[in-house]
């Protein structure tokens, strides 16, 4: 009996040290599993921090570039109502410049009317003087 009660115990005592060893296996693996996805987590989140820093950088980037945009828009705008200025100065202008263009167009026709008297006035003059020449001719070579 006392035989058997140590080779219970021996057998006992193996199958304690077989569990122990599995045991040991286990939390090994575990350990090296656990610093793995440790490593993989820390990995991950290295990855997260320097996508949310390009993010971040994007984002200051889109801002910038909605700045320069809404400062382009306002230039542009600017400039339109310059443009619309100038375009409604320039119609003036114009409407001005035609209006000076009949007003000439009707002192050139004037002008002409003028002209023309003048010139129907100076044949005129120069008939009337041819006679008055013709008449002192004739009286002249009457009293001679």
């Amino acid at each position: 009996e006392g035989l058997e009660l140590r080779s219970a115990v021996a057998r006992l005592e193996g199958e304690l040290q077989q569990q122990r060893a599995e045991h040991t296996r286990t939390l090994h693996v575990q350990e090296t599993t656990s610093i793995s996805i440790q490593m993989e987590l820390d990995e991950a989140q290295q990855q997260l921090q320097l996508e949310r820093s390009r993010i971040e950088e994007h984002l200051r980037q889109e801002q910038a570039m909605q700045r320069q945009l809404q400062q382009a828009q306002q230039r542009a705008s600017e400039a339109e109502e310059q443009r619309a200025a100038q375009q409604q100065a320039l119609e003036k202008q114009q409407a001005e410049l035609q209006a000076l263009r009949t007003k000439c167009a009707a002192l050139r026709k004037s002008l002409l009317g003028v002209e023309q008297r003048c010139a129907a006035d100076q044949q005129q003059h120069s008939t009337v003087q041819a006679e008055h020449a013709a008449e002192l001719e004739r009286l002249a070579d009457g009293l001679a």
